[in-house]
């Protein structure tokens, strides 16, 4: 198999800087495993047990803007945003006289967040772990609860329910999704896709539902996704099998699904134009939905060793969809991001403090957002999933010198050849070319050639060995051809 890399980088910047900074809420403050966080105008906003309170914070430099908080009454794990500056924070509340309530907070000035009320919910209800999904009204947000198996609307303005009875649910709800003005319901029970038409938010009615193959099994982390198109779904089974969905005709589009991942059990997907990335206990699969009738496997990311994200953790992809992170708690608590296209590492793991759950992906620079529950932190990481062609030099001018590299075979064995080829006729063209094998770290294994610029494309065997005449360890390694003018990197999979 030949795999090349085709990247544009300036004559001042030969490599990306990642970057970090932290979040600590103060004590006695901590994090369920299953604690995510929300971000709007460059400020995050999370809740914390123990001092059970609503924390607002920079997300350029981790510096916490309301110290005191905003207190709740009880305990909460996940923030939703809804329009003019109203949060909704759902949990377990004493107060609320039954339970189970949904605070709604005023966050229009983030130094001094504001309660505003207290949604009761039913006192038959529990929604331990349910996600919130917002109208596109921006004030109406929708729930489900799982004792009483309802959904149920709620407002951010009125502070109440919009349908106080919900609609009764044919099964055990738990992720939902939203699209138009429809609700889409993972029953785990049945298993199903329960469909709920929302066009009457204080009249919720059950559509129909889809079944899902009857020897499919779901969890918590299991969540289902709707696409732009309005009408197909998405939705991954413990059994790591994704399935596809339409809900207009209420049909099966690949009724086999497609298997991903090699062990263990599926679980959170995300989903970015034509391609989903699904988790599962020992890696992550990125699968081709172009047709969700006959959905295929796109590539494996390659970790280079045996890792185990949390049950809880989420994957993100960058704004075009050509690279995802995710984290993973063993071993040693780091962050990983992968090429969608080749499951290549795009740049070296950056490790964290402690266990990474929640990952989300924000901003214009593809910031990596994720939440460390056993630390009770937030890390924000720049340079995680950058663009190369977007670097500039010190002047603000685009550099256009580029070099492209291939390697075959890739993955390797005992011995690989790469080519080399020059930029292209007028370009820019370097004095020198420096061509060598890092490890991921960054460190120098070997250097393949140090010299003036081959005229011409030229190949350079290399076999596994370093400096030394030592064979390396299997894993993943960068080849980097690098000149004062530019540079070209591409992946390189050792196995052994």
């Amino acid at each position: 198999m030949k795999t090349s890399l085709f990247l544009v980088f300036s004559c001042l910047a030969s490599t990306l800087a990642q970057t970090s900074v932290v979040f600590d809420p103060p004590d006695p403050s901590s994090f369920l495993q299953n604690t995510s966080f929300a971000v709007s105008d460059g400020i995050g906003f999370v809740t914390s047990n123990d001092a059970d309170a609503l924390w607002s914070f920079d997300l350029s430099t981790g510096q916490i803007l309301d110290p005191d908080g905003m207190a709740l009454t009880g305990m909460s794990s996940d923030v939703f945003l809804f329009a003019n500056a109203r949060a909704a924070i759902p949990g377990n509340f004493p107060s609320s006289g039954s339970n189970w309530g949904i605070w709604v907070a005023d966050v229009s000035t983030p130094s001094d967040l504001q309660a505003v009320g207290l949604i009761s919910l039913p006192s038959t209800s529990c929604v331990s772990g349910q996600n919130v999904v917002v109208d596109a009204d921006g004030v109406t947000g929708y729930i489900s609860s799982f004792t009483d198996d309802k959904l149920y609307s709620f407002s951010t303005q009125t502070l109440g329910l919009v349908d106080p009875d919900g609609v009764s649910l044919p099964g055990n709800p738990m992720n939902i999704a939203i699209t138009g003005d429809r609700i889409v319901v993972l029953d785990s029970t049945t298993p199903a896709i329960i469909v709920v038409d929302a066009s009457n938010p204080a009249a919720l009615t059950v559509e129909g539902s889809i079944p899902l193959p009857s020897g499919a099994s779901f969890l918590s982390s299991n969540n289902v996704l709707m696409s732009s198109d309005g009408r197909t779904g998405f939705v991954a089974s413990n059994e790591r099998v994704l399935f596809s969905f339409d809900i207009l005709s209420m049909t099966m589009l690949d009724p086999d699904g497609q298997s991903f991942g090699t062990m263990l059990y599926g679980g959170s997907i995300a989903l970015k134009g034509t391609t989903v990335a699904c988790i599962y206990s020992r890696g992550l699969s990125f699968i081709d939905v172009s047709d969700p009738s006959q959905m295929s496997p796109l590539s494996e990311a390659d970790f280079g060793e045996v890792v185990a994200p949390q049950g809880s953790a989420t994957v993100a992809f960058n704004t075009d969809g050509t690279r995802a992170a995710i984290p993973v708690m063993y071993p040693g608590n780091y962050i990983y991001s992968f090429d969608v296209a080749s499951g290549q590492q795009y740049i070296p793991r950056y490790q964290v403090d402690a266990q990474p759950n929640y990952l989300i992906v924000f901003g214009d620079d593809d910031v990596v957002g994720t939440v460390c529950s056993s630390e009770s932190s937030v890390w924000m990481i720049s340079g995680m999933l950058g663009t190369p062609e977007g670097i500039e030099d010190s002047t603000g001018t685009m550099m256009e010198l580029a070099a492209s590299l291939a390697a075959s075979p890739n993955p390797m064995v005992s011995s690989t050849l790469i080519v080399y080829s020059p930029a292209a006729t007028g370009q820019q063209q370097p004095s020198s070319v420096n061509l060598s094998v890092f490890d991921m770290s960054g460190r120098l294994v070997s250097t393949l050639f140090d010299g003036s610029e081959p005229t011409g494309q030229r190949s350079f065997s290399w076999n596994g060995c370093d400096e030394r005449g030592v064979p390396v360890p299997g894993g993943i390694y960068v080849v980097r051809a690098s000149s004062p003018c530019g540079a070209a990197m591409l992946r390189l999979a050792v196995l052994r």
